[in-house]
């Protein structure tokens, strides 16, 4: 669950995905971070790695990278 589906004070909705978003849209989390973005351009929450619904089909939960490598260059 994620503070951007909207259930986050609800915790009955937060494995019934058809409750996600039922009002307004806001995130105040996501919200700070567009405000302090380059260009406004920044992400939040842009997946749920708790109730088994990553947006990213090839990475599945059961099976977590275990690993990252970062290059930064000019």
């Amino acid at each position: 669950m994620t503070p951007g589906h909207g259930v986050a004070l609800d915790t009955t909705a937060w494995y019934r995905p058809a409750a996600y978003h039922s009002g307004p849209a806001k995130n105040d989390y996501a919200g700070f971070f567009h405000t302090v973005g380059l260009g406004g351009r920044a992400y939040g929450f842009p997946y749920d790695d708790i109730n088994d619904q990553s947006s990213v089909q090839i990475l599945g939960n059961s099976a977590p990278p275990t690993g990252l490598t970062l290059g930064i260059g000019w």
